[in-house]
C-alpha cells in the first residue's frame, strides 16, 4: 500500500468508507456541538441518518445514531463552563487593583507578547482589602522584563475585567474560548508599568534552549527574524516573530507553518523515517525481522516525543501525538486503512477526555485537514503518479521496463516529480477539506497555496533538522559555538526565504481573497458534496446524485431566503460592536449597503480583518456599495484599510478635510490604488441610496477648513420623507451648536450619540431637536473613559429615551418594516451576564 491507501500495483483507486463505530462517533460528536448549535447539530445527523449505510433499514439506524447523538448532547453540556454573572462592583469602576496567584502556564505571542496563565488569584484593593478571583486569571505582559517559571508567585497592578471581546452575530466568542480554559478575568501591562514581581524565572531546560536558539547565546536583546521564526519553530517560542512577518506569511497562505501541530511532528517523524530507510540500506537483515513501516513507526517514536517536549506539550502537539501513537498501533496491528481509522482513534481519545475540545478551531482543523488527505489523496495520486511517470520518462527518453509486478528503478526526474506532486496533492486535499472552516472563521482566503511547495520542503528536509542537530550539540560538553553555527546556517535559511516572500509581495504575488462566510447550511452543503464525490468515485452513482443534490440545496437556500429578504421594502441599521471606536451599516432595499466607519483600535490589531470585515461577509458576498468616513480619527477610519484591500467597494466619500500624517496618507493612497471612485461631500448634498431613501449632509458647510471632531460629517437617514437616524459622527459641542442654529431638521426615530456619548458632545438641545425614540452609542465595554458620560444618560432618562449602548447589548440592529412603521429592535446577542 502507498501513502494514501492505493495498491502498489496501480488497482483502480476507492475512498474508505467508514465503519459502524465511526458512523456512531460522528453522532456523538454531533451531538457535542448540540448546546450551542442545537438545529446546525440536529440536521447534520439528519444527514447521517440519511446518507450512512448501517444498518441498511434506517429505522434500525436512526435509534443508535440518536443514542449516540444525545450521549454527546449529555457530555458537552455537563462540561460546559459556568460563567459568572456577576460582576463585582470593583472591577465595574475600574478600580485598580494588585493582582496575585500562582503561574500555571505561560504562552508567548508575536510582538513580545506573554500571556500568563494565573491561578488562585486574589486582588488587594486600595483600602487593603483582599478578594479572591474565581477561576484563572490571564495576565497579558507586553515587552516583559523576564518569563515567570510554572508555579512561581507573580504580582501586578493592573484593572481586571472580565474575558470579553466583541459582540457580533457569527463572531468570534471570546469568552467562550476563555472559559473553556477555565479563564473569566484578564487584565493587560507592560514593561515595567504595573510595577510587576517575579518570584522565579523561568531557567528551565526548555527555556535556555529556546534562548540559545534566538538569541544565539550571547544574551543579547536583538533577534532576527530568521532566528525569531527558528525558535518558533524548534519550541513554540514566537515572542520575537514581528508583526510584519505575521503578515507576510499569513498572505502568503503559510501560517500555519508559526503553529506547532501535526505538520511539525510529520516533521520530527520524517526524520526517523530516515533513519529506518538508512538503516535498511545499511543493514538489510533488519527488515527481514522488522518490515521498514513498523521500524520507521520505531525510530519516529523518540523524535516525536522530544519534539512535542521540546514545544512545551502545547495542546496540538499533544494531540498531533495521540494521532500519531493511534497510526503506529493500527500499524502495528497490520491495518491497512491507517489514516483514516487512526484519525478516528485519536479523535475518540481526545474527546474522550476532554469533550469540549471538539470547539477547538485548531482540532478542528487538523482534523479536517488529515480527513481530507485521506478521503481525497488516493483518487489524486492515482492519476497524478501516471502523469508524473510519463513526463520523467519523456524527459529521459525512456521507455518503460517490467519487471516483475512493477516498473525498474526510478529516475531522478521522477522522483523528484513524485516528491513535488505528494506535496502538491496533501497541500490540494488539505485545504480542500478545509476550505469553509477557513471562510467562516477568517472570512479571507489566501491564495498563496503555491509557496508551500517551496516552504514546507525548506522546514522539513532542511531547516528543521538542522535545528534539532544544533540542539543535540548545543546540549554536548564543549559544542555550544558549534551549535550555534547550525543556528546560524538554519536562520540564514529562514532569512532567505522571507526575503523572497517579501519580494513577491511587493510584485502582488500573493494576493489574498476575501470571501462569503457561509452560514451552517452552506457548510452542511459543502460536506455533502465532498460526501458525493466519494460515493461517485466509489461508482455509488444514485447515492451520489443524492448527496449532490441535497448539498446543492443547501449550499443555494441560504442565498435564496437572504435574496427574498433583501427584496422587501425594509430598511435595517446596524451598529457593530468594535469596542471604543464605530462602525454603522445601512442595509437598503434590493441588498445595497452602506458602511459609515469602519471602526479603529490599537496599532497592530486590524479591527476590519478581525471584526467589521466578518461582519459584513457574514452570508454575504463581500461588498459595500457605498463607503462613508465622518472624519478621520483612527477610532473610525483604520478598518477601513483591510475593506479596501480585499473588499468591492462602490464609492468612497468624505468630506474632504484630512489632517497630516502618515497613517492617513497611507488610507487615502489606499483609496486610489484599489480604483475607488472618491466624493467629497458638504451641506446640502444628498447620497443617494436607492428609491425614495437617502442621506442628507447636514454638516460641515463650505466654511469649515480645519480637521478635528468638529468636522466630522452629520448625516441624516431619510426614508420618502421620514427621518430615520441622526449619525453625527464625533462633532462636539461647537459643531452642535452651529448644525442647530443652521435651522437644519434633525427629527429622526433614532439618534446615535454623538463622540460615544462623551460630556464633550453633550447637548439636551440636540436631544430635544432630534426627540429620538431610541438612542445608541458606539462605547466600548468597561471603556475607562466611562462613556456614555452620566450626565448624556440622565439627559435621556429625563426625556424617556431609552439608551442602548454595545458595551451592554453587544452589536444593535433597528429596522423599518415600511416607511410608516415604527422601528423595531432585533434581540441584542449579548445580555449582561451572558
Amino acid at each position: 500500500m502507498d501513502a494514501y491507501g492505493q495498491d502498489a500495483r496501480g488497482a483502480a483507486p476507492t475512498v474508505p468508507g467508514l465503519v459502524p463505530w465511526q458512523v456512531l462517533f460522528l453522532a456523538l460528536t454531533f451531538g457535542l456541538f448540540a448546546p450551542r448549535q442545537p438545529l446546525a447539530a440536529a440536521c447534520a445527523l439528519a444527514l447521517l441518518v440519511a446518507f450512512s449505510d448501517f444498518p441498511r433499514r434506517m429505522v434500525f439506524r436512526a435509534f443508535p445514531l440518536l443514542i449516540g447523538f444525545g450521549v454527546g448532547w449529555f457530555l458537552a453540556s455537563a462540561a460546559m463552563p459556568h460563567i459568572p454573572t456577576d460582576i463585582p462592583t470593583w472591577m465595574l469602576e475600574r478600580e485598580t487593583v494588585r493582582v496575585t496567584g500562582r503561574v500555571a502556564g505561560t504562552e508567548s505571542c508575536p510582538g513580545r507578547m506573554l500571556r500568563v496563565l494565573v491561578d488562585d488569584a486574589s486582588v488587594v484593593r486600595a483600602g487593603g482589602e483582599v478578594v479572591p478571583v474565581p477561576g484563572r486569571f490571564l495576565w497579558n505582559w507586553q515587552y516583559p522584563a523576564q518569563r515567570p517559571a510554572p508555579g512561581a508567585v507573580v504580582s501586578v497592578t493592573t484593572r481586571v475585567r472580565p474575558a470579553r471581546g466583541y459582540l457580533n452575530p457569527g463572531g468570534w466568542d471570546t469568552a467562550f474560548h476563555w472559559a473553556r480554559q477555565g479563564v473569566f478575568w484578564r487584565g493587560w501591562s507592560s514593561g515595567s508599568k504595573g510595577n510587576p514581581e517575579v518570584t522565579a524565572r523561568d531557567d528551565g531546560l526548555r527555556a535556555r534552549l529556546a534562548r540559545a536558539v534566538a538569541f544565539g547565546g550571547d544574551g543579547g536583546s536583538d533577534v532576527g527574524q530568521g532566528r525569531a521564526v527558528l525558535a518558533a519553530l524548534l519550541t513554540g517560542d514566537r515572542f520575537h516573530i514581528s508583526q510584519e512577518t505575521t503578515d507576510l506569511l499569513r498572505r502568503a497562505s503559510l501560517s500555519h507553518s508559526l503553529a506547532l501541530s501535526g505538520m511539525h511532528v510529520g516533521f520530527a517523524a520524517g526524520i526517523g523515517v530516515g533513519l529506518a530507510w538508512l538503516a535498511g540500506w545499511l543493514a538489510p537483515s533488519i527488515l527481514l525481522r522488522v518490515p521498514r513501516p513498523k521500524l520507521a513507526v520505531l525510530c519516529a517514536a523518540p523524535f516525536v516525543a522530544g519534539y512535542v517536549w521540546l514545544g512545551g506539550a502545547s495542546p496540538s502537539l499533544v494531540r498531533a501525538g495521540i494521532m500519531f501513537a493511534a497510526w503506529g498501533v493500527l500499524l502495528f496491528a497490520g491495518r491497512e486503512r491507517v489514516l483514516l481509522d487512526g484519525l478516528f482513534l485519536a479523535l475518540a481519545l481526545i474527546l474522550g477526555v476532554s469533550p469540549l475540545s471538539a470547539y477547538d478551531l485548531g482540532l478542528q482543523m487538523s482534523a479536517c485537514a488529515v480527513a481530507g488527505i485521506a478521503v481525497f489523496g488516493s483518487p489524486l495520486w492515482c492519476v497524478v503518479e501516471k502523469a508524473c511517470e510519463r513526463v520523467a520518462r519523456g524527459a529521459a527518453g525512456l521507455r518503460p521496463v517490467r519487471h516483475g509486478d512493477g516498473y525498474g528503478r526510478r529516475s531522478l526526474i521522477e522522483r523528484i516529480l513524485r516528491g513535488v506532486c505528494g506535496i502538491l496533492i496533501m497541500s490540494v486535499c488539505a485545504n480542500l477539506a478545509l476550505l469553509p472552516l477557513m471562510a467562516w472563521n477568517f472570512g479571507v482566503i489566501p491564495l498563496g497555496l503555491h509557496l508551500n511547495l517551496l516552504w514546507l520542503p525548506l522546514l522539513g528536509l532542511v531547516v528543521i533538522p538542522l535545528g534539532l542537530c544544533g540542539l543535540v550539540l548545543f546540549l554536548l560538553p564543549g559544542l555550544a559555538d558549534v551549535a550555534q553555527v547550525v543556528f546560524g546556517a538554519a536562520a540564514w535559511l529562514l532569512d532567505c526565504g522571507l526575503g523572497v516572500l517579501s519580494r513577491l509581495d511587493a510584485v502582488g504575488a500573493m494576493p489574498e481573497l476575501a470571501v462569503l462566510r457561509p452560514l451552517w447550511p452552506q457548510t452542511l452543503g459543502y460536506a455533502l458534496a465532498c460526501v458525493a464525490v466519494v460515493f461517485a468515485v466509489n461508482r455509488l452513482s444514485r447515492r451520489a446524485m443524492a448527496a449532490a443534490l441535497a448539498g446543492l440545496v443547501l449550499l443555494v437556500a441560504p442565498s435564496l431566503v437572504q435574496g427574498v429578504a433583501d427584496s422587501h421594502e425594509r430598511v435595517a441599521l446596524v451598529l457593530y460592536d468594535t469596542g471604543q471606536s464605530q462602525a454603522l451599516c445601512v442595509e437598503c432595499p434590493g441588498g445595497r449597503r452602506v458602511l459609515v466607519d469602519a471602526g479603529g483600535g490599537m496599532p497592530g490589531f486590524d479591527i476590519g480583518r478581525a471584526v467589521v470585515g466578518p461582519a459584513l461577509s457574514l452570508g454575504r458576498a463581500p461588498r459595500v456599495d457605498l463607503a462613508v468616513l465622518s472624519h478621520p480619527d483612527t477610532d473610525h477610519y483604520r478598518g477601513f484599510t483591510h475593506l479596501l484591500k480585499l473588499f468591492d467597494i462602490g464609492t468612497f466619500v468624505d468630506s474632504g478635510i484630512w489632517p497630516h500624517g502618515e497613517e492617513v496618507a497611507g488610507l487615502r493612497a489606499l483609496v486610489r490604488e484599489a480604483g475607488v471612485p472618491e466624493r467629497i461631500v458638504r451641506a446640502g448634498e444628498r447620497l443617494d441610496l436607492g428609491p425614495d431613501l437617502w442621506l442628507d449632509v447636514l454638516y460641515p458647510d463650505e466654511r469649515r477648513k480645519a480637521g478635528g471632531n468638529n468636522a466630522s460629517l452629520v448625516l441624516r437617514l431619510v426614508w420618502k420623507g421620514r427621518g430615520l437616524a441622526l449619525l453625527p459622527g464625533d462633532v462636539e459641542i461647537p459643531a452642535i451648536g452651529g448644525l442647530l442654529a443652521g435651522g437644519a431638521d434633525v427629527r429622526c426615530d433614532v439618534l446615535v450619540l454623538p463622540h460615544h456619548g462623551s460630556r464633550s458632545s453633550f447637548s439636551p438641545e440636540l436631544y430635544d431637536r432630534v426627540a429620538p425614540k431610541l438612542a445608541m452609542a458606539s462605547a466600548g465595554f468597561m471603556n475607562y473613559r466611562r462613556y456614555p458620560n452620566a450626565e448624556v444618560r440622565e439627559a435621556l432618562a429625563q426625556r424617556k429615551v431609552p439608551l442602548m449602548t454595545v458595551a451592554d447589548c453587544g452589536r444593535i440592529r433597528v429596522v423599518w418594516d415600511g416607511a410608516d412603521s415604527p422601528p423595531r429592535v432585533e434581540r441584542a446577542v449579548y445580555a449582561a451576564g451572558r
